[in-house]
């Protein structure tokens, strides 16, 4: 338990510091739930609907791919990577990233996840959810879209600021 935490932990660095990899670009992949990152430059809208409540909140029903974005096992085929979906809430755009480490495949994710909301222009301003008991996710057959629910936290000045967000998401 603790060495998979751990793992997680180093997975949510990574995402953080926007070092997604870079990916694949092969469209079978892509078809099979394998690597899907875009080529440089290109952005795409994704349809979501989403909701997040607490110290940032809004309702999302469309979000735009970052520059380091990512779906699907571009690494590991048992560490599912979402990354880099950007979305704008209270006027500004964050960037929310998912990583499950020890995904098997399709359904209710058991595996360690780590979710997080980052403040692309303040690295110290993001949130983050790693517990069992406040992330859920599911990801649909397609390998390509799920649900998600759950709360991030974040530390300021000794005081834990919360955000919750759930809803569906969708890969290109």
């Amino acid at each position: 338990m603790r060495t998979g935490r751990a793992v997680t932990a180093v997975l949510v660095a990574i995402v953080l510091a926007g070092c997604g990899g870079s990916g694949d670009n092969d469209p079978a992949a892509a078809a099979s739930g394998g690597p899907r990152a875009l080529p440089t430059g290109q952005s795409q809208t994704v349809a979501v609907d989403l909701t997040f409540t607490g110290a940032v909140s809004g309702h999302v029903t469309s979000a735009k791919t970052g520059p380091k974005f990512e779906c699907g096992t571009p690494t590991f085929p048992d560490v599912f990577i979402l990354s880099d979906l950007e979305v704008e809430l209270d006027a500004k755009v964050w960037a929310l990233s998912v990583v499950a480490n020890g995904y098997s495949g399709p359904g209710r994710i058991t595996a360690d996840i780590a979710v997080t909301l980052a403040d692309p222009t303040d690295p110290t301003g993001g949130f983050v959810g790693t517990d069992r008991d406040t992330t859920e996710m599911t990801i649909n057959d397609d390998t390509r879209s799920g649900t998600t629910k759950d709360t991030l936290f974040r530390s300021t000045s000794g005081n834990t600021v919360t955000v919750q967000v759930s809803g569906t998401w969708r890969c290109p």
